[in-house]
């Protein structure tokens, strides 16, 4: 009896195969073996088996190879678009439309170094705003990156701080002059000359009112004194309208500045009592009734008030506004 899957001859009477244990159909005709048909060898079998392994190997070994050179390729492209980036070729290194984590840190790298000379040096401004238009122009060719996104917005911002108190340094009026330095960021390298600038230009607009009062003296009629009271009130609730004024330029960043550690309310209040006492006194030596004096300060105090409540309303919208677009 024959095994029809390897073709040995088993005895009658065989369930399995001797040589390979496959089942013996006992009813299937048997019949010997194709001539020429011989039975693999356990040496030529080994072969076989080496063969495949050899050719699986050098499979493996070849895509090890293509992945490999994949790989180089990549970090050949990525350094060769790093090269035009540091050399400003900026259009050539968007051409090439290259993207890897290597080049996003290198932009971002190369942005906060802006950031950095910029504050430390406000000369190399034209340049540092070239190359940052340059990464710009690249960030915007790829995918975007957040963290590039926030330097960017960082550098606007200190761009528009510096820019404030350039304009503040040379306006010629101080309201003017408080309105710019109050955009100063507090992490502008100007911060501590801009706080102490802007609360000499604030003690300036005092000793400009006193001064006027001063010149006054009690021989003065009673409307020119009334005349004094009013255009001083006039005045001043015009710069305070001025300072607290949704339409002045303050950063809109959310970040501290130097309108934030001015009480504009505290301080126009104070020359408001301090002025008010000093026209008194020159009314007392004149005989000026106090009926008109006394209708100045209690306008004075309501508007302070109204304008103090406006102010602080005002920066609490501007800060929920800001802490919704954070967010």
């Amino acid at each position: 009896m024959y095994c029809i899957k390897c073709g040995t001859q088993n005895e009658d009477g065989y369930k399995y195969c001797y040589k390979c244990g496959s089942e013996l159909l006992v009813d299937a005709p048997q019949s010997k073996p194709q001539e020429g048909l011989r039975k693999t060898t356990a040496k030529e079998e080994h072969t076989m088996i080496a063969e495949v392994i050899m050719a699986t190997m050098l499979i493996v070994l070849c895509a090890g190879a293509a992945i490999g050179c994949a790989v180089i390729y990549r970090q050949y492209k990525a350094e060769r678009t790093i090269a035009l980036l540091k050399n400003g070729e900026y259009t050539e290194a968007i051409n090439k439309g290259t993207e890897s984590p290597k080049i996003t840190e290198f932009v971002v790298n190369a942005a906060k170094n802006c950031l950095d000379s910029y504050n430390d040096d406000e000369s190399k401004y034209p340049e540092l705003q070239k190359t940052m238009d340059g990464l710009m122009s690249y960030a915007a060719s790829v995918e975007t990156n957040k963290e590039f996104l926030d330097v960017v917005e960082q550098w606007n911002a200190l761009s528009a701080s510096k820019q404030s108190f350039a304009k503040a340094q040379k306006a010629k009026d101080d309201i003017d002059a408080i309105i710019e330095y109050k955009s100063v960021l507090k992490w502008d390298s100007n911060y501590e000359n801009a706080s102490v600038e802007c609360q000499h230009a604030l003690e300036d607009i005092y000793d400009s009112f006193v001064k006027r009062i001063d010149a006054c003296d009690e021989n003065m009629s009673e409307d020119e004194l009334n005349g004094v009271k009013q255009q001083l009130k006039n005045e001043l609730k015009r710069d305070y309208d001025l300072l607290v004024s949704e339409n002045d330029h303050t950063i809109e960043t959310g970040e501290p500045n130097v309108g934030d550690d001015i009480n504009v309310a505290g301080i126009f209040n104070a020359y408001y009592v301090e002025l008010d006492s000093r026209i008194g006194r020159i009314g007392y030596k004149s005989d000026v009734t106090y009926e008109e004096l006394n209708e100045l300060i209690e306008n004075a105090e309501e508007t302070i008030e109204k304008a103090a409540k406006y102010s602080t309303d005002s920066i609490k919208k501007r800060r929920a506004s800001n802490t919704r677009n954070i967010n």
